[in-house]
């Protein structure tokens, strides 16, 4: 009887430290698994704020454009006389932009 207990508790102890090396081994994987959502983790981080930097940039460009664009319809607006775009023709409204600087120096 005893030397069937015996054997008995060794299949039992065999048993154990089976699971116990199972146990391990499934400890490192699940580190390693730990350890790559981790960079994952890092990465995702990284990404999100290079992609609000994206972001912040992309609307200082489109406010960037839009006060171009602003200059640019100003430049023209500056540029083109009033009675041009009141349909006058050109004799007439270089005529009348020479008596204004004649009018600007007096």
């Amino acid at each position: 009887g005893e030397v069937e207990a015996l054997r008995a508790a060794a299949g039992e102890g065999a048993e154990l430290v089976s699971r116990i090396a199972t146990a391990e081994a499934e400890r490192g994987f699940a580190q390693g698994e730990l350890e790559v959502l981790r960079a994952a983790a890092g990465e995702g981080a990284e990404l999100a704020g290079r992609l609000v930097s994206a972001e912040a940039e992309l609307v200082a460009l489109k406010e960037a454009a839009a006060a171009a664009a602003a200059a640019v319809a100003q430049a023209t607006a500056d540029t083109v006389p009033p009675s041009l775009s009141r349909g006058k023709s050109v004799g007439s409204t270089l005529g009348a932009e020479s008596e204004g600087a004649a009018d600007a120096t007096a």
